[in-house]
């Protein structure tokens, strides 16, 4: 009965796992199709959830975390297009701004990963997860906050711009 019951139980979490399909960055649509940051960023939550729960709380769950990647995809997307369209005057000053901000956000990610070591300085698949998740939630928001103030510079001051 218990072997029956076992075998069960792992039948019906390899069935739901085979239901699962991870993604990969291009899988979800830019920011630019016409989603409103709410709905890119309610996306990005379901697909972690729904990861998570497929990962059986192993260090699969790593994968989950994509946050950084697409919203770092995003400011990819945004800032040839706002470079292209500043004044030329301007230009030189936007890429080296942007360069400095780049920089601060390298010493940053080497200041989180300190600080998440420390907090999760146990070993163990349960850490690491943890530990991928601090790292993304964490560098999400700077990343996050640039493409927001690149697309309201674009929409409000460039479009009234007058040389």
């Amino acid at each position: 009965m218990l072997r029956n019951c076992c075998a069960a139980l792992l039948l019906m979490q390899a069935s739901i796992a085979m239901a699962f399909e991870e993604r990969t960055v291009d899988d979800f649509a830019p920011l630019a199709s016409g989603t409103s940051i709410e709905e890119f960023d309610a996306e990005i939550r379901r697909y972690e959830n729904d990861c998570l729960e497929n990962s059986f709380s192993g260090s699969l769950g790593q994968r989950c975390f994509m946050k950084r990647l697409l919203w770092t995809r995003e400011l990819q997307r945004i800032y040839p297009v706002f470079e292209a369209e500043l004044p030329e005057k301007m230009r030189q000053a936007f890429i080296e701004e942007q360069q400095a901000w780049e920089d601060t956000l390298a010493q940053t990610e080497l200041l989180a990963k300190y600080l998440i070591g420390k907090q999760f300085n146990e070993p163990g698949t349960m850490y690491i997860t943890a530990r991928a998740k601090a790292l993304d939630d964490m560098m999400t928001t700077p990343i996050k906050q640039r493409v927001t103030m690149l697309r309201e510079w674009q929409q409000n001051f460039l479009a009234n711009q007058e040389d």
